[in-house]
């Protein structure tokens, strides 16, 4: 059965497995200075998607805070904070407009934040993300956004008229 036209909170009540296939989607960020890093995500998103969760994996010799990292959507690379703040984060609701960062990730490890479902429409853009250091020592990090399109049919079954 098609749900195209179905409204979006009727959509969101349906099972996990409606909406197909989970992917990966991200970038390797880090810098050899401790110093903030601008990234450009390379790969296209679906028009309409599913944010499942985030997985941030760090790594740093001996850095004496945590790191530091935001993921947003956009069409072009920020050069700089106020550039970031103004894009729209895909952890809608965390921290305030005005706050760049809204992850502070352990810098050995790996961190998993979930999300259950958020709804992002990507009007061609596509993810943003910038990590920050302790502006010393070296580090390095993969941030991934596991995600999904929308489903667009259903089995009948699944729906009683």
């Amino acid at each position: 059965m098609r749900i195209d036209n179905w409204p979006l909170d009727r959509i969101m009540r349906l099972p996990d497995w409606c909406f197909g296939r989970r992917y990966w989607v991200g970038e390797y960020m880090g810098g050899t200075d401790g110093l903030a890093v601008y990234n450009l995500g390379t790969e296209n998103l679906p028009d309409k998607f599913v944010v499942w969760g985030i997985l941030i994996s760090a790594r740093s010799p001996a850095c004496l805070e945590a790191l530091r990292v935001t993921v947003r959507l956009g069409n072009a690379l920020p050069a700089a904070p106020a550039a970031v703040n103004v894009l729209d984060r895909i952890y809608q609701g965390i921290s305030v407009p005005a706050i760049t960062y809204e992850f502070y990730v352990n810098p050995n490890g790996v961190t998993w934040i979930n999300a259950g479902r958020i709804i992002h429409e990507s009007n061609g853009r596509r993810l943003v993300m910038l990590s920050n250091g302790d502006q010393v020592i070296t580090y390095e990090m993969t941030v991934g956004v596991l995600i999904s399109s929308m489903p667009k049919e259903v089995p009948n079954w699944l729906v009683r008229v």
